[in-house]
């Protein structure tokens, strides 16, 4: 960021877009916070479990976890390299 601002503001508005693209859909699927943030961690295979959560939570579909992942490598490719 301190190096090249304009790169880091134009990650950020990418970043932003894919939020809006793909994790704000989510919010409106009655998932709790929770469930979000574990089908993030899980897409991005940042963490070695699986997206679901334990009863009375609903979970991320396993399908639309994937679809995450396609969609993040695909935008923010910083994030894997």
């Amino acid at each position: 960021m301190l190096r090249e601002p304009e790169r880091a503001l134009a990650f950020e508005h990418r970043l932003l877009a894919f939020f809006q693209e793909y994790v704000a859909p989510l919010t409106g699927q009655s998932l709790c916070p929770a469930a979000i943030d574990k089908a993030l961690c899980s897409a991005g295979g940042w963490c070695g479990l699986s997206p679901r959560l334990r009863w009375p939570y609903r979970s991320v579909e396993v399908e639309a976890v994937e679809h995450l992942a396609r969609a993040a490598r695909a935008k923010l490719p910083e994030l894997w390299t």
